[in-house]
């Protein structure tokens, strides 16, 4: 396989110790409007919002908590990450026509990332309410609300809890990992 430095920057800002606090969703008049803020060890040096109008997002940026033109250690950050072309960003789209010439990550691009995988955590929490199992590279949801699991049902002709009947078909039970390892399990496999 060959290799694709967007996925390669996008695992580095994953690992990177910025996150996104304070996400706030909603439907725009041209698709999802996103309000946030950046964090790098409990400062804010970022706020983007995007008016889910069509055009582009605001970025305003924060040095020692004051306004600023730009955040050099963000910049800096963005700038250390493998360049990527729009091919390697799209790959898994069957538009085969995208641009190959490779581009520095800005902070833009950067705090854009931050936010779909904070968007994608902040979904992949709401699917945890209902009980979500895998094996064999497959996802399995239930019903049930994971307060369930240890409820008491007949199965067979014994009196077992749920989490026991779906952990003797050899399934795991992704309520029952740690939310990272379930999170990682889940990006891996869909």
């Amino acid at each position: 396989m060959k290799d694709n430095n967007y996925k390669n920057g996008l695992k580095l800002i994953k690992e990177s110790p910025y996150v996104i606090r304070k996400l706030v969703t909603f439907e725009g008049h041209e698709g999802v409007g996103v309000n946030a803020d950046v964090h790098v060890k409990r400062k804010k040096v970022a706020t983007i919002i995007d008016e889910g109008n069509g055009g582009e997002p605001y970025f305003y940026y924060y040095v020692d908590g004051k306004h600023a033109k730009t955040n050099e250690e963000l910049d800096v950050f963005a700038t250390s990450l493998p360049p990527y072309s729009q091919a390697e960003q799209y790959s898994d789209d069957d538009y085969d026509k995208w641009s190959t010439e490779r581009k520095p990550w800005t902070s833009g691009d950067v705090i854009n990332a931050l936010v779909d995988v904070a968007c994608e955590r902040k979904d992949f929490k709401k699917t945890l309410r209902k009980i979500i199992g895998f094996k064999d590279g497959k996802f399995f949801t239930w019903k049930h609300a994971k307060k369930d699991l240890e409820r008491l049902f007949r199965h067979k002709g014994k009196r077992i809890t749920l989490r026991e009947i779906i952990e003797s078909d050899g399934i795991t039970i992704l309520n029952l990992l740690p939310e990272d390892e379930a999170f990682d399990l889940l990006r891996q496999h869909s």
